[in-house]
This record gives C-alpha cells, sequence and structure tokens, in this order.
C-alpha cells in the first residue's frame, strides 16, 4: 500500500472536497514592486482554483481566512507581502545530524483570530508554504533568523545576473537547475513550494497541487534544446519539452497495485503530463484514499539534444523531417563535473580536426545525463518517435534511455 498523504483532509461524497492549508509569501523583505507583483498573482491562482477545481471533480478549500471581501482592517493570512526575515529559510540545508524542525499542525481562525469551532470543526493539517518571486531565497544570501540583508531591484537584477555567469556560487547546492530554468516545484519533505512569476503561474501552481494532492509526475523531467552557442555558455537551460508517459509505461510500474489498472488516462490530457485540468479514475484513488503516488521513473532523467542549429522549432513542432535526421556540427563527446564549479558541462567536439570544447551545464540534481545526436541510428529514430508520438513514452523506450542507450560519438 502507498504511504498516507498527511498534507490534505479529504470528505467523500456527492460534493467532494479537499481541504489543506497553503499560505503564499512574496519572497521579499523590503519595499520591492514584487510585492504587488506576487499580490496579484496569488489572486490569479485563487480564482483559478475557485473556476477550475471544479473540473478535476474535486472542491478544494485551502484559504486560511477568505482573500475577497475582507472586513477593513481584517489580517488576510493567506498571503504574507513579505517574507519574515526572522524565521529560518526553509530552502537552507540542514547540518547533517540535524532534524529539521516540524511545524505544529495548523489550528483554524476566524477573521479576529480566534480559533474556529464550528461543527464540523474543521480538520488540524500542516501548514503548507509557497514563495512567489525570482528565486531570491534559494540563494545563500538569504538565511533567515534577522539575517536577511535588504535588497533592492537593482541589486536583485545584479545577484541573478551574477549567478547566471559566474557558476550559480550564490545558489544553494541542489536548487540550480530550477534556479537557472526558473522552474516551480513543491518539496513535501519540506512542505514548501517555490513558484516562479511567469505568465501562466495560476497553470503551473495547479500541477504543483497535484503534487500536493498526492500525485506524482508523469513526463520525462526535461528536453535541452539549447545549442553550444548559447550566449551564456549555458546548454542547461531544458525547453521544458517534457514528453509524458504512456499508460503502457503507467501500467507496468503500477502492476496490480490496489486501484490500478489506469484505464481513462490520457497522456495528452492530464494534470500531472501535459498540464490540463483532468485527471485518471487511478488518480482520484490516490487523492480519495489520501495516498501519495509512486514515482514512474526511478530517478530524474535530463536527456539532452543537440539539434542542427540551421533546424528551428515552431510551437512545439520540428520544421522539417531533416532535423530529425541532420547530424549536428556539434558533437557531445562526454558529461563531467566541472572541478572548479562542481557543476556538470559537456564537452562538444565539432570534428576530428578540432579540440574539444568545454560549455557549463545547468542539471536537475541527481539526473541521469543522456547525451543524444540527431542521427539515422535506430536507438535515436525509436526514442524520437516515441517522443513526438501522441501516446507517450513507453517502457520499452524509458527503459532504453535509462539503461541501455549508450552515446557512441
Amino acid at each position: 500500500m502507498t504511504p498516507v498523504n498527511d498534507l490534505i483532509a479529504v470528505t467523500l461524497g456527492q460534493n467532494k472536497l479537499i481541504r489543506l492549508y497553503i499560505q503564499f509569501i512574496a519572497d521579499v523583505n523590503s519595499p520591492r514592486d514584487l510585492k504587488n507583483d506576487a499580490r496579484i498573482l496569488h489572486d490569479r491562482i485563487l480564482t483559478e482554483v475557485n473556476n477550475k477545481a471544479f473540473c478535476l471533480g474535486y472542491a478544494i478549500r485551502f484559504d486560511l481566512m477568505p482573500t475577497f471581501g475582507l472586513p477593513q482592517g481584517a489580517i488576510d493570512k493567506n498571503f504574507l507581502a513579505e517574507r519574515d526575515a526572522t524565521v529560518r529559510n526553509p530552502f537552507q540545508p540542514f547540518s547533517t545530524g540535524v532534524v529539521p524542525p516540524v511545524d505544529p499542525p495548523f489550528q483554524e481562525e476566524d477573521k479576529f483570530g480566534n480559533p474556529v469551532t464550528s461543527s464540523p470543526t474543521p480538520p488540524t493539517l500542516p501548514l503548507i508554504r509557497f514563495y512567489i518571486g525570482d528565486g531570491e531565497s534559494l540563494t545563500t544570501t538569504i538565511v533567515g533568523e534577522g539575517n536577511d540583508p535588504i535588497i533592492d531591484e537593482q541589486t536583485a537584477l545584479g545577484m541573478r545576473n551574477h549567478n547566471l555567469t559566474h557558476g550559480f556560487d550564490g545558489v544553494i547546492p541542489g536548487y540550480e537547475f530550477e534556479y537557472s530554468t526558473k522552474t516551480s516545484f513543491f518539496s513535501r519533505e519540506l512542505r514548501v513550494g517555490y513558484l516562479f512569476e511567469t505568465p501562466d503561474i495560476q497553470v503551473t501552481f495547479m500541477h504543483e497541487l497535484g503534487h500536493v494532492l498526492g500525485l506524482s509526475d508523469r513526463y520525462i523531467e526535461g528536453i535541452d534544446d539549447a545549442s553550444p552557442n548559447h550566449p551564456s555558455k549555458y546548454v542547461g537551460k531544458a525547453a521544458r519539452g517534457m514528453p509524458p508517459l504512456s499508460v503502457d509505461h503507467i501500467n507496468s510500474v503500477l502492476a496490480g497495485s490496489p486501484g490500478s489498472p489506469e484505464s481513462d488516462y490520457n497522456p495528452q490530457d492530464n494534470l500531472m503530463s501535459s498540464r490540463s485540468y483532468r485527471l485518471s479514475s487511478y488518480q482520484k484513488y490516490i487523492i480519495d484514499n489520501q495516498r501519495k503516488e509512486t514515482t514512474y521513473v526511478s530517478k530524474d532523467v535530463m536527456v539532452l539534444l543537440f539539434r542542427n542549429p540551421a533546424c528551428k522549432r515552431v510551437a512545439h513542432q520540428y520544421s522539417g523531417l531533416s532535423c530529425l535526421t541532420t547530424e549536428t556540427p556539434y558533437h557531445p563527446t562526454s558529461v563531467s563535473v566541472n572541478p572548479g564549479t562542481h557543476l556538470p558541462q559537456v564537452t562538444f567536439q565539432s570534428s576530428s580536426t578540432t579540440p574539444p570544447v568545454l560549455h557549463n551545464a545547468v542539471f536537475k540534481g541527481g539526473a541521469a545525463v543522456v547525451p543524444v545526436r540527431f542521427q539515422s541510428e535506430k536507438a535515436n529514430k525509436q526514442i524520437l518517435k516515441a517522443w513526438m508520438s501522441e501516446d507517450g513514452l513507453h517502457s520499452e523506450v524509458v527503459e532504453m534511455i535509462l539503461r541501455y542507450f549508450e552515446y557512441k560519438p
């Protein structure tokens, strides 16, 4: 049986209700425009949840207090315009052997700060936090406990530019990939998530909310579609193509688990594979029973696709079949770790007569890195065909990527 999800409370019946407590925090501790931006984004998120949760088959309530129509002088605990600079930054690593503190269960309060005692009594659940910003709390300078520096707009921009051009030496180890690609995430262990400011932040949040509800990703972690000519010399900026996993692969992993097999999962139309607002029957089984879904890929994978620079991408489709079989002039020959920055790097060689060229790369921490060239080899054709198919990545292709595919320059 899969582990219990203790972050939510589910009431079953004609109208399914999910209760959880989420607080949004503007990732700033000084008077910056980010405050107002984060407030607007927060309200967009609440509107999205209120308008679209029914598409998932649930009513979802996670406000600590009502956000809309607050009486004058009321405190909105659902959104903090600034992070508390006296509280330890949850993204900072703990020393070896130190047990991270656990927040006490959250007690729901009314608008006057009194415990809610209505019938039925609200559930006692942990508080979940989502930071909204540009990655500021993912840097080593934000520690909390009263030690955070005051950072204005210009300083914040300078910090980001420095990190993007100096091997991310100012980013907390383990968050380089998320920081560099502005990839939002949720950590179940920390009970905290980060939402980067993007035009579709409300859609991103709905996917991260799926993780809070106990669901797992159903796609390969990322595809890098950059080239070694990238101005900043970083080739790990993932295009986030994220090819979905097929129902064949999902069922091969579930293999008779309670609630399986999947019967109505569509890889191109699902919250956890394509970010559309639909759940399969098995995913609803996981939520209804407050379980944590299993992981469908044994480890994170970053597949590097080095295409011919002449091939252009239009709306996630390649502009011509020749791009699929054209040899790129840049041959990735190895993946190693830079001894200075301690970050991954890829070695390229454009021909047998030119010396290898090193380029920095930003991969998800602990990911298996698989360099792939566009060429006529059978393995490449099978993988590329699977990535572009409508029914997602099948088990044999996933296995090929994870275990059997070997790059031969």
